[in-house]
Parts: structure tokens; sequence; C-alpha cells
């Protein structure tokens, strides 16, 4: 049994080591690797003698969405547990991570998909990856908010550890210009174990983003950096600095070797963890609230806007009411069709949003359409225990 609460170390980079083999453009990767177990099992095997404690199944493109780009939706649970049998073949003694990444396909407003769409495609696919033997789930490298949300809400369906990563460029913010603190302050009140980020560039690119997270998260921190071009022992040295930062949890991203690993391996077994214990949680007493590219913090005194009609001007109401400065937006939701009106335009505000809802139904579909952390008002038409109770779903905060 993993203990999450323990120093981890995951796998380097698998798909590196396979990349001299592996298949062309026009190739499903996923059925290459299934038709190609030998090659797969050895790259697997080599990061297992490394030291790792969590191997993935190579299914962060298996999902229905991204395997229907090759004509192969149909074969989703064939290849996630074709693919966790593998890994589990290889490592035996090892926990094996189903792999969740991006789809590939943009959800509403911005795309087609609905929303929900997605949710369930991230669901059916950890569902699939538990029943074939995944002891957690890893989401890798999301680039939005939105769709890491979208799959830990379809992922925490399977009942297993969810671990998050998010893929940060120079700037610390991810390259679709999401906010690893905002994202942070939402998922891990969605009950994920982990929460991470990972670079292409080496160690020293995540030491600044971490230690901004650090005094903020009530989960593990996990780091994946890139190793392109880094010795081991340069690895090793750098990597301690995230571990004394509060990073717990360590893979490797492009470029890490399974000799990267092994002088991970050494690290953390060596490093004296209690003389490095992770910051303490921040005694602000501000309610922390978020969206995609910010966090705001709410205080006594709080200034709402004036109810804001979420009828189809919703769009136009936004800017008016954004126009006062207020410290929150309070969002009126009549029914259903407003929850969806607002779902579709809420992108357009850039201040905290808390929302006032006369019936359940509405006020379930505002929240599950929200990326991000909002706030229940309680004088909403929804009991308290629902309200509550919402909260907790959807890791909002009943104000």
């Amino acid at each position: 049994m993993l203990d999450l609460e323990s120093p981890m170390l995951l796998e380097g980079d698998i798909r590196g080591a396979l990349s001299a083999f592996g298949p062309g453009p026009d190739v499903c990767p996923e059925e290459w690797l299934v038709q190609n177990p030998g090659l797969l099992l050895n790259v697997l095997s080599a990061f297992r003698d490394a030291g790792a404690d969590v191997l993935p199944a190579m299914t962060f493109g298996a999902n229905v969405l991204t395997l229907s780009d090759y004509e192969m939706g149909d074969e989703a649970r064939r290849l996630n547990t074709r693919l966790a049998e593998l890994t589990a073949t290889a490592a035996p003694q090892v926990v094996v991570a189903g792999g969740l990444a991006p789809a590939g396909h943009p959800p509403e407003p911005f795309g087609p998909l609905p929303y929900t769409d997605l949710i369930d495609t991230y669901a059916e696919q950890a569902l699939t990856l538990r029943d074939a033997g995944a002891g957690l789930i890893l989401i890798g490298g999301m680039e939005t908010l939105c769709e890491a949300r979208a799959a830990v809400l379809g992922a925490r369906q399977s009942r297993l550890p969810v671990l998050v990563t998010l893929a940060i460029d120079d700037s610390g913010m991810t390259p679709m210009g999401s906010d690893p603190l905002a994202a942070l302050i939402c998922l891990q009140e969605l009950g994920i174990s982990a929460f991470g980020l990972q670079c292409d560039a080496g160690p020293q690119a995540l030491l600044e983003p971490l230690r901004r997270l650090a005094p903020f998260a009530k989960v593990p921190l996990m780091a994946r950096p890139g190793m392109e071009g880094f010795a081991p022992e340069e690895v090793s040295c750098s990597c301690w600095e995230l571990l004394a930062a509060g990073a717990r949890i360590l893979g490797g991203g492009p470029g890490a070797t399974s000799d990267h690993m092994r002088a991970l391996r050494i690290l953390m077994d060596d490093f004296d963890y209690t003389s490095f214990p992770p910051p303490r949680p921040s005694q602000d007493p501000a309610i922390r609230l978020a969206d995609e590219g910010d966090v705001y913090y709410i205080e006594e005194g709080t200034v709402y806007s004036p109810p804001i009609d979420c009828s189809a001007e919703i769009s136009t109401h936004i800017l008016n009411a954004e126009e006062a400065d207020p410290d929150l937006l309070l969002f009126h939701l009549r029914d259903v069709q407003d929850a969806y009106n607002l779902g579709q335009n809420i992108h357009l505000a850039h201040t905290a949003v808390c929302l006032r809802a006369d019936s359940e139904e509405a006020l379930e579909i505002a929240l599950l359409y929200y990326s991000g952390r909002a706030a229940i008002s309680a004088d909403s038409k929804v009991d308290a225990q629902t309200q509550e109770l919402l909260a907790q779903g959807y890791g909002a905060v009943v104000l």
C-alpha cells in the first residue's frame, strides 16, 4: 500500500526512451505500445530498477476523444486495460498509476465539446484503469484549470487517489495562461491527493514556482523537471533544493533517464526531511477563491456587486458590474437556464464569484461549469445542508 504522505519517486521520461523506436505521426502511440510490449517492458523495468515507487500505465492519450483522432475511440477500454496490465507485469511490486492527460478537444464555450462530455470521458477512462488494477490516477501535463478540473471531477469517480501536475513555461504560468496557485487553491478543495508542476527546463525552473505554492498547499507537492542535458549528479543537487522547498514527490520530465532517477532515489533516501519540513500553511484568515488566472482574498467588509441577472444578456451585465470594482460578483440564478448562461459567459469575469440560487439544480449546474473556486451565498433558496454538501462536492465555500 502506497503512503502518499511519505516521499515518493515517480518514473522518468518513458516516451523519450521509446522515441528511437516509436511510431510515425499517423500511428496511435497507445496501439503501437500494445503491439510492441517488449520495448515498453524494458523501459518500465529500467525505471523500476532505478527505484521508482510508482510507474504509470502509458495511457495518457488513451481517452475516447484522443483515440477518436485515430478512429480508434471504440478501442479505449482494450488499450487502457492492456497498458495497465503490461505495467503491472513489468513491476509487480510497484504501484501502477493510470495516466490521464489533455484530450486535445477544447470544451465549451471555447469549443464544441460539452463540458459534461469531457468530464464523462475522464470518468470512463479512470474507471477502466481502476478495474484494470491501477492504484492511483496521475493527471499529467494539464495546461488549463478548466481541463484539469474536468479530469479531477471525472477521475475521482474511481475513488482512487488523484495526483495532478500542471505544465508551466518560463513565465511560471501554463502555456494557456492558467495560474498554478489558482489551480492549487481550486483543485485541492476537490479532494486531490497531490499537486505539482512539470516543465521542459531543468529543476531550477521549478524552484520559485514551487516556493510560491508551498505556503498554500494542503496536499503534498510534486515536481517533474526536464533533465535533458543535465548529468545525474547535477539533477540530484538541483532537486535537493526542490525537496528543501517542500516537494515530496519527484519525477522526471523530458530527458530523464534511469540514471537520473537512480540519482534521485539516493537523494530522496538520504534527504533529512525533519530539517526541511514543508512550510506551515498560511495563517491568513482571508477566504481564498480563484479562477483560471487569479486568486482572490475575501475578508471582512467584502463589497458585493448588486445581484447580476443571468439572462441571455449576462455578458453585458458582467462587464457593467465590474466597472464598480466590487470584491465579489453576486450572480442570481433563478433556474437551470440561468446557470447554463453563467457557465457559457463566466470566463468574461475577472473578479471573485458568489452564487445565489433559487434551486438546488441551478446551483449545482453553476458550480459544475465554473472553472475555479466559487462562493455560495447563504441567502440562496436552497437549504443549508444542501449548500454545504454542494460546497464540499465542488470545492466551494458558503458565505
